[in-house]
């Protein structure tokens, strides 16, 4: 299949595409960085040595002067350090598609680990004649061939082989070379495109359709590339496991210049590309990286194409990442050497050395580093000063060069985190704790290689070791014993002894404060010794204290009926998206300023802010006890005046298929405490009940509750409702091709009709409750509660957990004249039906379907919530500055900010006052009630 043939579309997610141009902003911006940082740095150091040449000249010489050289050769060794090019998000549809051999490389890994990648690539979204899965098999397992040949008997398109005795060297190249071969046995031959998956690597539903169309459109490329992400990141990931600088910047710049890698996992590639350079390249370790440079070597490109459409698994113990990176370091190395093999002989000269240089400079830093794990700490235990000049104006210039050698690289840092759209940390990029394990990697690969032994074998590492399951005494004798960390205890000892012997050197001086900028805290080496302080102290830290690892079963949504799992969204984004959403956006940047506030969730302890504080945000949290105890922290903090503040309330929410549908976006007028009632078990309801649901102090689904707590209702300024509204219909909302098909099956039923139509903006109320319910019983229960309520006026659609302990506590600050009630906006989006269409039973509805309006619904808060933001920001001298005058009721049930309720018993039952709540009140109630009872039964 061709272009010509290819049914292509590009994929129409405008929050892709504007995630896409704010990182691409900052991305364009590297060069211009990278100059600046490489300019500043050689000007720094060459005015270092001109200084030290001055005061060598000017009798500086024995111990200083050796001193002064070695630190000033510490730094250089340090200094070692395109333009971006994003591909747009294409999808391939229709059934016309070419062939794919999938192959998942197997090698005694975790069974159900391969299980779930297996059944995720096996129901791909692709035509079920044009894919097959192959798993090969390399640890000869008879339980796997079992398991494997038994998922081909259900699915069809599920096929196991083997090569037999597990090989002694380049096990995954071999591995996909045997199944390359394989698939020429069987019916039809090989397909026209291979595909490989990591046994960890849970491929998304699409990963096909938005891969190929890269290919197809452009005869001259012959592989496309995803990123690897991972599911099972520990809290903060210590250990820099996720590798976004490489997925999220290192791969974009390298598809600018046509030089992307292929990264061993995720990628689809033309076979006859493949075969052309004969298969996979067997002279390295890290096959992937050479694969890269036959085949650009050949005349193809590789695109990298920056969707998430795999998702996998890092190892959970300290040992086996080291012995990832280990083999990493050992691949890279052997990558040059496979460049200078006979199979290379399609590469230019120039080629061969472009593959050579990233193992020389990878090899010369961790040197250098190693030289300066030994050094540094004698440099600084001879008290000298480490820096060298003849003047004092030399002294200052050598600090201002500096000062601007910093600013700059701080600026390259910045934009590598704005770029890769992750909250780095600008000092949080060093990973220099491995170097000790990589260098000895490099002593053993180049004794093999003279010795003749060949490349040094590793193990898998995708096994499971989780080091946090060992007893502290265990974890200390593992770690620093067996695992080798001793030598980073070494280091972090003997650079604490240096500082020290620095420090009570310059305190024998008559200048103590110029003395120790002189020695340990000269900015340079307090940079290098500050940082490798804390790189070591990441492995002693993790072996002593080993961060929190979730089950995999918690991280992973599994269908039942099909075994079916794919990572949740909590695995892929610890962070929740209804906030998330808000950053990296072009209008404005919320992580300008960020403000931590006392009584605030310990999960979200800032308020983030524009840098003028003109707009800010709050993370809640789940639940009304997060929401209350968050927004009553806001509400009464010094820190801020909310006075004149409009609040609006976002989030998804469930929404009722007879008033809107997925992706919906709902502002409400009133906000319904719903689950603030009795409630009986619904097979135990008396016969004329509808619902088990009774309002308190009642005695029936039907009547008002008589004992009335004051958040039972809130009613907001619904002028500024309506301006909203019209605000948000100027946005254009987000669909799903999920979505779609799943509000279809609402068709069939007539009160449902809204609920099978597109997204679209709704005025209509919402119902708060901790319980998160489903099925058409419960939502016609709470849609009577709501008419009972607001006595007649509210229209239930959205169901949410926050919103009245939300506006209760900005009911409370504006009692106080701390807000502005009549400032208040309550949007909810639509993720998800509250009950399921004719025929589908409610735990399905709940648990299993895929209703495809989670994505829509996160975008669309913030599709038609800029809008709102960029309306009141607009008009605030002209309508918002002064408020807009409310034309209804605002406030609670109690009237609590004066005015009469347009709800509640004192307009429904002959304008009786609303009674507080009261146990002893409750009591008297029910003996009344009870009364009357037996009086009515004696008078019968």
């Amino acid at each position: 299949m061709d272009k010509a043939t290819a049914n292509i579309i590009p994929l129409d997610d405008p929050h892709v595409k504007r995630q896409a141009q704010v990182q691409m902003k900052f991305m364009n911006r590297f060069p211009k960085a990278a100059l600046a940082t490489i300019l500043s740095s050689w000007l720094y150091f060459g005015y270092s040595f001109k200084c030290l040449l001055d005061a060598q000249a000017g009798g500086l010489s024995g111990t200083p002067l050796k001193v002064a050289w070695l630190a000033l050769a510490m730094q250089l060794g340090h200094a070692t350090m395109g333009k971006a090019k994003r591909q747009p998000a294409l999808r391939l549809i229709g059934d016309q598609c070419p062939s794919v051999d999938v192959f998942i490389t197997y090698c005694g890994e975790e069974l159900d680990v391969l299980l779930d990648t297996v059944r995720a690539a096996a129901v791909s979204d692709y035509p079920k004649n044009k894919f097959r899965i192959i798993v090969l098999d390399d640890s000869v397992s008879a339980r796997a061939k079992a398991e494997i040949e038994k998922l081909g008997s259900q699915l069809e398109n599920v096929f196991y082989s083997t090569r037999g005795s597990r090989p002694k060297t380049h096990t995954k190249a071999g591995n996909i070379n045997h199944g390359l071969n394989y698939v020429t046995t069987l019916p039809g031959g090989a397909s026209d495109y291979a595909a490989v998956f990591d046994v960890d690597m849970i491929p998304s539903p699409q990963w096909l359709r938005a891969l190929l169309p890269h290919i197809l459109r452009d005869p001259k490329v012959a592989m496309a590339q995803a990123p690897q992400r991972h599911y099972n990141l520990p809290d903060h990931d210590p250990l820099g496991q996720s590798m976004h600088i490489l997925f999220d910047v290192i791969e974009p710049s390298k598809n600018a210049t046509n030089s992307s890698w292929c990264c061993g996992s995720g990628f689809v590639v033309r076979r006859d590309a493949l075969d052309g350079i004969g298969g996979v390249p067997e002279e390295s370790i890290n096959e992937d990286i050479l694969t890269s440079f036959y085949l650009t070597a050949a005349g193809w490109r590789i695109e990298y194409i920056p969707e998430d459409l795999q998702w996998g698994l890092v190892p959970q113990s300290i040992r086996k990442h080291l012995k990832l990176q280990m083999r990493i370091c050992a691949g890279i190395v052997s990558t040059a050497a496979g460049a200078w093999s006979p199979r290379a002989r399609m590469m230019t000269t120039g080629e061969k050395y472009g593959a050579l240089f990233p193992a020389v400079a990878f090899s010369v830093a961790v040197i250098i580093n190693t030289v300066c794990f030994i050094a540094l700490p004698w440099l600084l235990l001879t008290g000298a000063p480490l820096v060298a000049y003849s003047t004092a104006s030399q002294l200052r210039n050598l600090s201002f060069l500096f000062l601007l050698k910093s600013v700059a690289i701080c600026s390259y840092d910045f934009l590598a985190t704005k770029a890769t759209n992750y909250k780095l940390s600008l000092a949080g990029n060093s990973n220099s704790w491995p170097i000790p394990f990589q260098f000895w990697t490099l002593v053993r690969f180049a004794l093999s290689v003279v010795t003749g032994g060949g490349v040094p074998l590793f193990a898998p590492s995708g096994l499971t070791d989780i080091q946090a399951a060992k007893s502290l005494a265990g974890r200390v004798k593992v770690a620093f014993w067996d695992d080798g960390f001793v030598v980073h205890v070494a280091i972090v000892v003997s650079l604490l002894a240096g500082i020290s012997a620095s420090t009570l050197a310059a305190a024998s001086t008559p200048t103590l404060w110029q003395a120790l900028f002189l020695r340990a805290f000269w900015p340079p080496v307090f940079l290098i010794w500050s940082t490798y302080l804390e790189d070591c102290s990441i492995p002693i830290s993790y072996a002593l204290n080993p961060p929190n690892t979730l089950d995999r079963s918690t991280l992973l949504d599994r269908d039942p009926k099909t075994q079916v799992a794919y990572p949740n969204r909590y695995a892929k984004d610890p962070f929740p998206p209804e906030g998330d959403v808000w950053y990296n956006i072009p209008e404005f940047n919320l992580l300008e300023r960020n403000i931590t506030v006392p009584g605030f969730s310990p999960l979200f302890p800032d308020a983030h802010c524009t840098k003028d504080g003109s707009v800010c945000q709050v993370v809640t949290g789940e639940s009304e006890i997060n929401a209350a105890s968050t927004i009553t922290a806001l509400t009464f903090s010094p820190l801020f005046d909310l006075r004149k503040t409009y609040f609006m309330i976002a989030g998804i929410a469930g929404i009722s298929p007879k008033v809107a549908t997925l992706g919906s976006v709902t502002f409400a007028r009133y906000a319904i405490q719903v689950a603030l009632q009795y409630e009986f078990d619904a097979r135990e309801i008396p016969e004329n009940f509808t619902t088990g649901y009774v309002p308190l102090g009642s005695f029936s689904p039907t009547e008002y509750p008589k004992s009335i707590y004051g958040t039972e209702v809130f009613e907001v300024n619904d002028a500024l409702r309506q301006l909203a509204i019209g605000f948000a219909k100027t946005a254009t909302l987000n669909d799903s091709s999920h979505a779609m098909a799943y509000r279809a099956n609402y068709a069939s039923t007539s009160a449902y009709t809204a609920g099978s139509r597109p997204p679209s903006v709704v005025a209509c109320d919402v119902a708060t409750s901790d319980v998160y319910f489903s099925g058409t019983l419960l939502g016609e229960a709470f849609e009577n509660t709501t008419k009972l309520f607001t006595n007649g006026t509210g229209e239930y659609c959205t169901t949410a957990q926050e919103d009245n302990a939300t506006l209760e506590a900005l009911l409370r600050g504006a009692i106080y004249n701390l807000t502005d009630f009549s400032r208040i906006i309550v949007l909810r989006t639509a993720s998800d039906f509250d009950r399921p269409y004719a025929g589908e039973p409610s735990t399905v509805n709940l648990f299993y379907a895929n209703q495809g309006g989670f994505e829509p619904a996160i975008q669309n808060i913030y599709l038609a919530g800029v809008k709102v933001v960029e309306g009141i920001l607009n008009e605030w001298e002209s309508t918002f500055k002064k408020g807009v005058k409310p034309n209804n009721y605002i406030g609670d049930i109690f009237g609590s900010l004066g005015g009469a309720p347009d709800f509640g018993p004192g307009s429904e039952f002959n304008n009786n006052p609303v009674i507080p709540s009261s146990r002893k009140r409750m009591r008297s109630l029910m003996a009344k009630r009870a009364m009357a009872g037996v009086q009515a039964t004696t008078s019968e």
